[in-house]
């Protein structure tokens, strides 16, 4: 067997069993601290552990450390740590800002990705080892030197960390969407040979495969913003170290067109005075309706277009939109390896 394919196996079993035992000790520790949030899907409004994000965070620094010993201990020379550490370093600043903002619930809305940016200066630092040539369709190959590391690489990362926090408020959706991505950039990463990013992107699948189960409907625990920026930053950055821009673009459509509706809002302020809720109103029968007449996110869109639609049937659907574009974006990404 490869070294790099043991190490890859060693991420998912470590971040696998770890978040097995993890997420029930954050589970009873929040109760007995009463450190729980409402459940505003719910007609009951119950209370739910808020801050699962710190079981995904600690299972994934457990695996890539383990993977990191082994490495060391064995002298395997798959693996570039070069490129591993610095990566590992943007998502814990990442976390960190997210459990900061759990904590603090930053006023401002742009102080999130403001931060994020922050967070991209390590892997800024290794952009340059990467190529900066893009195909732009219409204009052919394009080298875009440094713009790439100084601009490229932290939009990347701010963009898809805040848009998987941002369409996160429903059971299951977060770790449902995240683990279809996660899973075909792996698949990307495989056929391309990136042993960097299949490490990486094996721990964060191990870890949100778990949790899914934890938080689908009916949550028992949510993963707060520590959760959310952790994991949309890991994916960010599994992409960005396997070199699997197009696939990661084509992925990020569904949230790419959550944002653009949002823009909404902005254009109607006179008809809304507050933000639109992304979770909408349940109704007796248990629906979710959408309170606005116009769709101010692909969340309102579903609830609007489709009648009698719950929580589950809306998460699933989303995730069914993003299992095609994973579909697609593999498809791409082997065609072009193969072109």
């Amino acid at each position: 067997m490869p070294s790099h394919i043991f190490l890859t196996i060693t991420a998912f079993i470590i971040s696998t069993i770890s978040t097995i035992w993890l997420v029930p000790f954050v589970i009873k520790w929040h109760k007995y601290k009463k450190l729980v949030v409402t459940d505003m899907n719910k007609r009951d409004q119950r209370k739910i552990p808020g801050l699962g994000g710190i079981a995904l965070l600690l299972s994934f620094f457990f695996a890539l450390s383990g993977v990191i010993t082994i490495k060391m201990l064995f002298n395997l020379d798959q693996i570039n740590l070069e490129l591993l550490l610095p990566g590992i370093l943007s998502i814990v600043i990442m976390a960190f800002v997210g459990i900061t903002d759990d904590i603090l619930m930053f006023p401002i809305r742009p102080i999130k990705p403001i931060l994020a940016l922050l967070a991209s200066i390590p892997m800024m630092t290794i952009a340059y080892s990467q190529s900066t040539v893009f195909n732009i369709p219409l204009i052919g190959n394009v080298d875009l030197y440094y713009i790439y590391p100084i601009i490229i690489v932290p939009l990347i990362i701010v963009f898809v960390s805040n848009a998987i926090n941002i369409m996160a408020d429903f059971d299951g959706l977060m770790p449902g969407n995240s683990l279809i991505i996660a899973s075909a950039l792996f698949i990307c990463a495989y056929f391309s040979n990136q042993p960097t990013a299949m490490v990486i992107l094996a721990a964060l699948i191990g870890t949100l495969l778990i949790f899914y189960f934890f938080n689908k409907f009916p949550a028992k625990i949510f993963s707060g913003n520590i959760g959310t920026l952790f994991a949309g930053s890991a994916i960010a950055i599994g992409a960005i170290l396997g070199n699997l821009k197009y696939p990661l673009l084509i992925l990020m459509i569904p949230y790419a067109l959550h944002l653009i509706l949002q823009q909404r809002i902005s254009w109607d302020r006179r008809a809304i005075k507050t933000r639109p809720r992304e979770r909408g109103v349940i109704d007796r029968r248990g629906y979710l309706q959408s309170e606005y007449k116009k769709a101010y996110g692909l969340t309102h869109l579903i609830m609007q277009k489709f009648s009698q639609v719950t929580e589950r049937k809306l998460v699933h659907s989303l995730m069914l939109i993003e299992g095609l574009c994973a579909i697609i974006a593999i498809a791409f990404h082997i065609f072009n390896l193969n072109k």
